[in-house]
């Protein structure tokens, strides 16, 4: 499944994702966390734990946790940055 990049906190390595049926989650990467806003990702972006996302542009893999999906993009921006 295709997604992008809609949201980065850098602090704590979370990243807010759009998928191609337009439902967003987010996801943690341990370790490098150069995705920006924009990125293209693909993977299994439709399910719960860890999976290898994949940067469009770069092909260059990493190891995510999914933490939650098939969520609106306010409930994924209201966790990934603590907003209330």
């Amino acid at each position: 499944m295709k997604g992008i990049i809609k949201g980065v906190n850098h602090k704590k390595s979370m990243f807010v994702y759009e998928d191609e049926n337009g439902s967003c989650g987010y996801f943690e990467i341990n370790g490098k966390d150069d995705l920006v806003e924009g990125d293209e990702i693909s993977g299994n972006l439709d399910s719960f734990g860890c999976e290898v996302i994949v940067k469009t542009a770069t092909n260059e893999r990493y190891t995510a946790c999914i933490e939650d999906c098939g969520i609106s993009f306010e409930d994924a921006v209201k966790r990934v940055f603590n907003k209330k």
